[in-house]
């Protein structure tokens, strides 16, 4: 039996925050909250205090509670926690599916009620000692104003980048509060998904304290999308489970620090009386592993062992007593009061109907697969499809084929409980032709009274702010243009001009293509790195491969800090690119995306495709091309090299270190494109680069193995 602490007030690192597992490929480390921790109370001596008096009166109560606690006991209480899961995003893979977070859910429900099948294999040694912390974690179906929900939101935001909490705001967590309200933090558990946390952490969150109030979401978990859960995108079983300890009030198994594997940690208690001192593990799973003179529980969740399976009685009390605690508000979170408020204890009723996001622009003759993603506990379900070739369906995931362009309105109808809920999603899909517009293509904007018309050009703008639009009186060579208003506007925005399907089977290789378009550009400061990038795809919009990307600088490094609102005919310039012969196909379309950094606004004019046979009769220089594609590869990619003459090259692909692994040709070369292949079949996952040298000199471009 080891010591327990009395107070905490001498601790030099004050609140826990923990990461689960180390990625040391991707260096995600496993504890990055502790220095932002520090600084918070550094620059709040006030909370520090705070923080430390309570812990010790937690540690205090739960020494009592020790006194009579009986974990075999059968009048347990049951707790029931309601949760809520927030996406933030910006449309990448950290945007995770509903079903994923809903096994989080189901480990999250494993774990703290001992039922995960791992537990079996727990060495014999503490097999006597696993706890059952009885907790039940539900996904909220009511939100803070009462409305239906399924407990998830997503967010789109620039912030999807976790920068922490400064003591006066956390970015993610109030863009979440912008969007959807506050979740107070005394009423539902909330766990923020996103793509980064700045300090390389799988995630981390706080033990519970009063210095951040209870009607905040400030006290919740922030974790990597790819660390959530080992199911879609995440790879790791335990990470969660690890969080909502601390999140609970326990520390790391070799006591509240950062300091694992440091032979200190023997001197050091976690303030849990039946987990035996240790100075922890990080990725590794020596079950006979032995460090302060007893045998290490490195099956402890609360460990950064590679084989985490439970949590000891002792640390099932500590939890207990902070979720019957007043500190935080955890003790309202599981109150019948409360699980009426979050919807959680009510019966399973159809309150909204929702689809599974298909491709909501597609070709005609191209299948189109609806999913049912309605709640809760639908056990009915009628779809009816307005132009497919099926116009009614009770499946809850159904496939159908629009012939004729146009747009198209899809119903559904669901049943759960004793209710049932319709809606009708207008104009849902837009069906496109699978012929598109014949060459040569101009696009002047001179048609269009409003902008865009979905039928011709289309806009996407996730974030919903300011995005291409009509200027009337401005252009190129003409008296309208389309622009983005991106003077003082926040950083991290995207907004793209997408196409309809334009046909490009009229061209044979090796017949070269081009794209021109004109622009007119300012910077708003000399430090903006901004971009403007060019798509093509050859299927419809089912992938997207860049052609070209272009800097602030490439654009025009001319600074302007006013407003440049009104471009002078000097001020408009052209770009051309050559469009490879893998899109000479009859559904081909172009995407033009602004990736904004505050800088200053943007015109976009005279968009054009036309044979090099018409090359002459356009002021642009045919400038060599190097891409590769698939990219990332799994086994083969093809290099595509536009030449600007005929020329001898060397194609060589390079390692990580400057190792050259793979000569993939030497010779002559003609002016045009040039097509190679790469076999990555045989080489290790990872990043190469591919270099040609020809007589105008070498060019490299980035290929990853995965």
């Amino acid at each position: 039996m080891k010591k327990i602490f009395t107070s905490f007030m001498g601790l030099a690192l004050l609140a826990t925050a923990s990461y689960a597992q180390t990625d040391s490929q991707n260096s995600i480390q496993p504890c990055g909250t502790v220095e932002a921790m520090n600084t918070l109370f550094e620059a709040n001596p006030q909370a520090k205090a705070q923080y430390d008096a309570e812990q010790a009166q937690f540690q205090a109560d739960y020494e009592l509670m020790m006194q009579s606690y009986n974990p075999n006991s059968s009048d347990r209480v049951h707790y029931v926690v309601p949760v809520v899961v927030h996406i933030v995003h910006q449309g990448g893979p950290e945007n995770i599916s509903d079903q994923q977070a809903y096994h989080v859910i189901d480990l999250l429900n494993e774990d703290y009620s001992a039922l995960n099948n791992d537990l079996a294999f727990v060495i014999p040694d503490f097999q006597g000692i696993i706890g059952n912390a009885d907790f039940e974690f539900r996904l909220a179906k009511l939100d803070p104003n009462g409305n239906c929900t399924n407990g998830i939101t997503r967010t789109y935001s620039s912030t999807t980048d976790d920068t922490g909490f400064s003591g006066s705001g956390h970015p993610i967590v109030d863009a979440v509060a912008a969007e959807h309200g506050v979740w107070p933090q005394n009423k539902y558990l909330s766990i923020f998904v996103c793509r980064s946390i700045n300090s390389n952490a799988a995630a981390y969150t706080y033990n519970p304290a009063s210095w951040y109030p209870v009607n905040s979401m400030y006290g919740g978990i922030i974790c990597l999308y790819n660390y959530f859960g080992n199911s879609g995108t995440g790879g790791s079983r335990h990470t969660v489970s690890h969080e909502v300890g601390h999140w609970f009030n326990l520390s790391h198994t070799w006591g509240p620090n950062n300091d694992q594997g440091q032979p200190s940690a023997c001197n050091i208690d976690d303030g849990v009386a039946d987990t035996p001192n240790t100075i922890g593990t990080n990725g590794t799973c020596n079950l006979a592993q032995t460090t302060c003179n007893s045998l290490d529980n490195i099956e402890n969740i609360m460990d950064y062992a590679s084989c985490p399976k439970m949590f000891t009685q002792g640390q099932v009390a500590r939890m207990i007593t902070a979720i019957t605690s007043n500190i935080a508000g955890r003790n309202n979170i599981w109150t019948a009061q409360n699980l009426t408020d979050t919807g959680v204890d009510l019966p399973g009723e159809a309150c909204a109907a929702r689809i599974v996001e298909p491709a909501r622009i597609v070709c005609a003759g191209t299948p189109v697969t609806f999913t049912d993603n309605s709640y809760t506990n639908i056990t009915s379900r009628t779809w009816t499809f307005t132009g497919a070739d099926i116009s009614t369906s009770t499946d809850s995931v159904v496939t159908v084929t629009y012939t004729t362009p146009g747009s198209y309105d899809v119903t559904l109808e669901v049943t759960g409980g004793t209710q049932t809920v319709s809606q009708t999603f207008s104009n849902y899909i837009t069906v496109l032709p699978s012929t598109g517009t014949p060459l040569n293509y101009h696009e002047t904007f001179e048609s269009y009274s409003t902008f865009p018309d979905n039928t011709n050009l289309f806009v996407e703008n996730p974030d919903n702010g300011n995005t291409w639009q009509l200027k009337a009186g401005i252009g190129s060579n003409s008296n309208q243009c389309i622009s983005i208003y991106n003077y003082n506007q926040s950083s991290g925005n995207k907004d793209a001009l997408v196409s309809s399907t334009i046909d490009l089977s009229s061209m044979v290789a090796p017949d070269k293509l081009f794209m021109t378009f004109d622009y007119a550009y300012r910077k708003k400061h000399a430090s903006d790195n901004e971009k403007l990038k060019i798509y093509g795809s050859s299927n419809c919009g089912d992938t997207w491969f860049l052609l070209e990307s272009f800097t602030s600088d490439e654009l025009d490094a001319t600074v302007k800090s006013t407003n440049f609102a009104l471009p002078s005919e000097s001020d408009w310039h052209t770009k051309q690119i050559n469009v490879y012969s893998l899109f000479y196909v009859p559904n081909f379309r172009y995407k033009i995306e602004f990736l904004s950094d505050n800088g200053n606004n943007i015109f976009l004019d005279n968009i054009n495709f036309f044979p090099e046979a018409e090359l002459g009769t356009k002021e642009i220089n045919v400038t060599s091309k190097l891409s590769v594609y698939p990219n990332p590869t799994s086994s083969i990619a093809t290099v595509s090299y536009y030449s600007a003459n005929n020329s001898e090259a060397s194609i060589v692909v390079y390692n990580m270190v400057g190792e050259k692994v793979q000569t993939v040709y030497n010779g002559s070369i003609v002016q045009g494109e040039n097509l190679f292949t790469v076999n990555m079949a045989n080489l290790p996952k990872g990043v190469y680069f591919v270099n040609i040298r020809d007589a105008k000199g070498t060019k490299t471009v980035k290929l990853i193995k995965e």
